[in-house]
């Protein structure tokens, strides 16, 4: 199956996203952290990355759904460090950009599930 081009985006930061959760993950545990449970949310969020990027190269309109899903669970889980008035600025702002950065990839695949479809619809009717 060749790789559409309206795909490239939603797929590139689907993986952007995976190899940071993964890389994090894999920092922390080489430096021996001692919570293992932040160690083991960067491998499953690296994981549910990886699935994200696995369906979107099979149904865009559930990976839309499934990327939503994904960036609200981000959201839940970064929130309190990103807004959190104790902590460094840049410690503050990498979590935020993590969440703005879960939430392009719903944005992207909805848009391209949109462009997508209205160049389907848009399509000349080769019956007629």
């Amino acid at each position: 199956m060749a790789l559409q081009r309206w795909l490239v985006v939603p797929l590139a930061l689907s993986s952007l996203n995976l190899a940071l959760y993964l890389g994090q993950g894999v920092r922390l545990a080489v430096a021996g952290e001692p919570n293992a449970s932040l160690v083991a949310a960067n491998f499953v969020l690296a994981s549910l990355y990886a699935v994200s990027v696995l369906l979107l190269r099979m149904a865009q309109l559930p990976a839309a759904i499934y990327s939503t899903v994904l960036a609200s669970i981000v959201t839940a889980r970064m929130l309190d460090a990103a807004l959190d008035p104790l902590r460094e600025p840049l410690f503050r702002a990498s979590h935020a950009g993590m969440i703005v950065l879960a939430w392009l990839v719903p944005l992207s695949t909805l848009g391209a599930v949109y462009w997508r479809s209205k160049r389907v619809l848009e399509a000349p009717s080769k019956a007629g």
